[in-house]
């Protein structure tokens, strides 16, 4: 009886030392895991859920300061992905570049507004006669023009014809209250104002 009563027991004792060398196996295995998932994300986010019922609010800030992206994809996103930098001639304005742009494709579409379309050429022709009007008007080097008009081809035609006389443009919105323009007008000692119809109804 006894031997048998021994064997039954030193079955039961083999029996839990599997067990429990079954269970610190899978443990470490896990361990093995959480270690190799990439951005250390089990350090990060996992680890402080363990810990949700004793420190929410400790949670909450590990959280917020934990990054969204490993630093290699940070640095794509923020630096790889906006190395936009073009070269163009320094020493040439915007309305130069814009008629060099004309001599290349004078019939392109140059802005589409709506449902219309404007070409290089219609828009360089109606932005010289603008700027030979506020010419003729005294803009040139150092005169501000205020441009109050929506959004629209005579925006970029007023751009446009201001520059190709020489002056400066100080943009206004319509939308504005009538006393912040005023405000703005008289502030700047603009000497020569651009509208619409549409603006001024």
């Amino acid at each position: 009886m006894s031997l048998t009563s021994n064997g039954v027991m030193t079955d039961q004792y083999h029996r839990r030392e599997i067990a429990t060398s079954s269970v610190r196996s899978a443990q470490s295995n896990d361990a093995r895991a959480l270690d190799d998932m990439p951005g250390n994300l089990a350090g990060s986010v996992l680890s402080p859920v363990a810990s949700v019922p004793q420190h929410a609010a400790d949670l909450e800030q590990r959280l917020l300061a934990s990054p969204l992206l490993a630093q290699a994809d940070r640095h794509r996103v923020l630096v790889e992905w906006n190395d936009t930098v073009a070269t163009y001639p320094q020493e040439k304005c915007l309305h130069h570049l814009f008629e060099a742009q004309v001599e290349r494709t004078p019939d392109a579409v140059a802005v589409i507004f709506a449902d219309q379309r404007l070409t290089y050429r219609d828009l360089n022709g109606r932005a010289n006669q603008l700027a030979h009007h506020l010419r003729a008007r005294g803009v040139g080097p150092e005169v501000l023009v205020g441009l109050c008009v929506e959004r629209s081809f005579e925006m970029m035609v007023g751009l446009l014809g201001i520059l190709k006389a020489g002056g400066a443009y100080l943009p206004l919105d319509p939308s504005y209250p009538k006393e912040r323009l005023a405000f703005m007008l008289a502030d700047s000692c603009v000497s020569t104002l651009l509208v619409t119809q549409t603006t001024l109804a």
